[in-house]
């Protein structure tokens, strides 16, 4: 069988200042022809689990496009159409095909389309006719009936911090190959709420409300039932139906489906309120971590989290360093093209006396002024040591070492999504050493940062708050919890 796959894959931010362009898909892959397998195949992403599947079984891998513009503002509109139609340019060019595989996020929006994933689906229909497609989400996807209506089969991630994307590509990729076979009939069903969650506490390992959820969707997993996937969706989102949602893949059994959809929301409804985030004062945050015998501590200002969607350049903690603990060993890391070039020019060694930060997203104030001496200037390429981009080689742009007092900070050019402390590392910064270390992420210190003696979550401002309700909602229509408290109709 000939079976196409690509991946099309961004995370809007309704609160980011900041759009997303051809760039920043580029900084982390965009791969075309033959180089999606070439240069994939192996990697923790999503094309390598399909490819794999498709190799194993002797089938014809037909490559389209392949590539993941991380998290940010919404897309521009000629890098989404850029992008659309090389995709669609290349499968219709492909000829007859048996089935198609897509990875998409299932959150992104780009400039007059709200929903990119629900829009590409149709167009790829429409090239294809009634040849099954199957697709592949991101556990924080926003779940649209354009979406269901035009693919036979959707999965999403069931783990988070995101480790498992080639399994799900996988998964997804089996069933669509059943399907053609004609040993399956996939009946595909979706059952949701109105109801955002902060991602900080959807983890999927140890105890906690999604681990309980995670176990109730492999539980149902038996019998006609499939494929049994949540979706709590990205929150910082700002269309008019979003919601957490449960989507059911049954073979020929529309009863099962819907029954293990409905019984899984309702889980997800009972524990809306173990969802709630505790977040500390920053001064209050570094003060504890002081206290504390060794490090180091990770405070994670989780608000400017760029894989969240947020610009990296809010400077509310390392403001508090400068003022609470500018001598204490630390390392933050921030998004500043003009200081990067600036620090580039200068060299290594030199003095620098400028203002950082707060340029990208000015709405949390004026750039910091810092007396800093650039301790090291390198090109800002990383290799990703896991997560969904696992072997992935991505850039942050020129970046560079800043020296103020005790603290050290990574300033690069471009966002990047942080799995672990990769990018530290290739700044030549060692975390174990430090007393505190910023990070900006909500969920993926928990498993990369397994030797801090602390963590705080702190209570800042930007584009990925886990306060829900401190944002300017516009196209969102209420009633939805946390905003309001919401009734969950069971039929």
């Amino acid at each position: 069988m000939r079976i196409a796959i690509g991946a099309l894959m961004q995370e809007s931010n309704a609160f980011c200042p900041r759009p997303t362009e051809l760039q920043d898909f580029r900084n982390k892959y965009l791969e075309t022809g033959s180089a999606v397998i070439d240069r994939l195949a192996g990697t923790r992403t999503e094309m390598a689990g399909a490819i794999e599947v498709l190799r194993e079984a002797g089938h014809e891998i037909v490559p389209l496009i392949a590539t993941h513009g991380g998290s940010g503002g919404m897309v521009t509109r000629d890098c989404h159409s850029y992008l659309r139609d090389r995709l669609l340019d290349t499968l219709d060019a492909a000829g007859p095909v048996d089935g198609v595989f897509l990875a998409l996020h299932g959150a992104m929006c780009a400039e007059g389309v709200d929903d990119v994933e629900g829009d590409l689906l149709a167009r790829v229909a429409g090239i294809i006719g009634h040849v099954p497609i199957a697709t592949s989400c991101d556990l924080h996807a926003h779940i649209t009936p354009a979406m269901i209506g035009n693919c036979m089969i959707l999965v999403g991630y069931k783990h988070y911090p995101h480790d498992d994307a080639p399994e799900t590509a996988a998964s997804a990729v089996r069933l669509l190959l059943e399907t053609i076979a004609g040993r399956m009939t996939p009946i595909m069903t979706v059952a949701k709420a109105p109801m955002l969650f902060a991602p900080h506490l959807e983890h999927t390992f140890g105890s906690g409300p999604m681990v309980d959820l995670d176990r109730l969707a492999r539980s149902m997993e038996e019998g006609p039932v499939r494929a049994v996937s949540y979706f709590p969706v990205q929150p910082w989102l700002d269309v008019e139906d979003m919601g957490f949602a449960a989507v059911v893949v049954a073979d020929a059994d529309r009863t099962a489906a819907e029954a293990a959809a409905r019984r899984l929301l309702h889980e997800a409804y009972v524990r809306r309120h173990a969802f709630d985030v505790t977040t500390v004062a920053v001064a209050d945050a570094i003060r504890a971590a002081l206290a504390l015998r060794e490090g180091p501590a990770v405070l994670a200002d989780t608000s400017d989290c760029v894989g969240g969607g947020a610009t990296g350049d809010g400077t509310a903690l390392l403001e508090g360093l400068l003022r609470n603990a500018p001598d204490a060993l630390s390392l933050v890391h921030l998004v500043d093209p003009v200081v990067a070039e600036a620090a580039h020019a200068a060299g290594e060694g030199a003095s620098l006396n400028t203002t950082i930060g707060n340029r990208l997203d000015p709405s949390r104030g004026e750039p910091v002024p810092i007396a800093a001496t650039v301790q090291r200037i390198f090109d800002g390429r990383f290799t990703y040591d896991g997560g969904f981009l696992g072997g992935v080689t991505a850039s942050m742009g020129p970046s560079a070492v800043l020296a103020v007092g005790g603290i050290r900070i990574l300033v690069a050019s471009y966002p990047s999504y942080e799995w672990g402390y990769e990018p530290y590392a290739a700044a030549g910064l060692d975390v174990r050493t430090q007393r505190m270390v910023s990070v900006k992420n909500p969920m993926n210190y928990r498993l990369t940062y397994p030797f801090a003696t602390a963590t705080y979550v702190l209570d800042t401002a930007g584009p990925a708050t886990p306060n829900l309700r401190s944002l300017t909602w516009q196209k969102l229509k209420r009633p939805f919890y946390p905003l309001d408290e919401i009734a969950l109709d069971d039929g």
